[in-house]
């Protein structure tokens, strides 16, 4: 699997801002379940295991530019609390008020969890079980320099 960007976050990068931009202040969801075919369509019958925030709270993700890189600062504290117990599957990188339907406005990046580099997001162990703490210590978004 690849990243998948949605239409909205394809426009607003086209006509509006930067990817940085249009991330931060969201937040990132882990699922497990069926992967939707892309970042426009609904999550169907996945089930969310846990949303990233800072420090657990309301608070949106804040991203750090370097180069052609957008990172995790290290200095946040990246975590969420285990909703759910599942295998995780996917992710999506989105705004705050996403509910999950399909839409060709929202801006969302979606790729693949697993235990190595072949996903996009890359976990120590990809199972949850509900309850307690989940850090996401790292992350990267890289801006390919070819197509």
């Amino acid at each position: 699997m690849t990243h998948y960007v949605s239409s909205g976050l394809a426009a607003h990068l086209a006509n509006t801002g930067s990817m940085k931009s249009a991330l931060d202040g969201g937040f990132i969801d882990i699922y497990s379940g069926p992967v939707p075919a892309d970042a426009d369509a609904a999550l169907g019958t996945a089930t969310r295991l846990c949303r990233v925030s800072l420090d657990s709270t309301a608070t949106g993700l804040t991203l750090v530019a370097d180069g052609r890189f957008l990172r995790k600062n290290p200095g946040d504290s990246w975590t969420g609390t285990k909703e759910a117990s599942g295998t995780a599957t996917f992710y999506r990188h989105v705004e705050d008020g996403d509910d999950g339907s399909a839409s060709t406005t929202a801006k969302r990046l979606q790729g693949a969890v697993g235990l190595t580099n072949a996903a996009e997001m890359t976990l120590v162990d990809v199972v949850f079980t509900a309850g307690g703490t989940f850090p996401l210590n790292n992350y990267v978004l890289e801006q390919p320099t070819y197509g």
